[in-house]
């Protein structure tokens, strides 16, 4: 009687414990650089935070990111990046980044919140050239603790990461 108590235990708790696993496409999210890509990612983080947490994948290609990103808590979002990519900003997951241009002020592109991760994705200004500099405001902020930015590519950012400004 004790070992099925206890095996009905475990199974509780392995439900209660499990993870989602949500791949960007099913909220409508296209590697399509033309098409702006940030609502659609944001419904995919949402929905993995609503349920407790995950993972939400993206496949390679690019994103086109026109506003901001927020990852909840317990979310990561992943990439397929493995190494940095010398040659093209259009190897793995790339974010392009257009939010935000001309200024500092703003939300960060991607705001990590408590225990959230970024990880294998590059993130590119494709309008920051080296002879017309602008600001554009922070590539990737954090505000809570437990932040993480794990086998990452910022190409060209004007800022790049902030996890001091919020209270930790």
């Amino acid at each position: 009687m004790r070992a099925v108590i206890t095996g009905a235990a475990l199974l509780i708790v392995a439900a209660a414990c499990h993870a989602a696993d949500v791949d960007v496409t099913a909220y409508g999210a296209t590697c399509d650089p033309n098409e702006d890509a940030t609502q659609a990612i944001q419904r995919a983080l949402d929905a993995c935070g609503g349920s407790g947490g995950g993972t939400v994948r993206m496949a390679a290609g690019q994103y086109r990111i026109d506003g901001s990103l927020v990852v909840p808590p317990g979310v990561t979002l992943q990439g397929v990046w493995k190494a940095p990519h010398y040659s093209s900003p259009e190897v793995g997951t790339t974010l392009l980044a257009y939010a935000g241009r001309g200024s500092t002020d703003g939300p960060p592109l991607v705001m990590l919140e408590s225990n959230s991760t970024i990880r294998g994705v590059t993130i590119y200004y494709p309008d920051q050239t080296v002879d017309d500099i602008q600001p554009y405001p922070w590539c990737i902020q954090g505000r809570g603790t437990h932040l993480n930015v794990v086998d990452c590519t910022l190409l060209n950012p004007y800022l790049g990461i902030d996890f001091g400004t919020y209270a930790h």
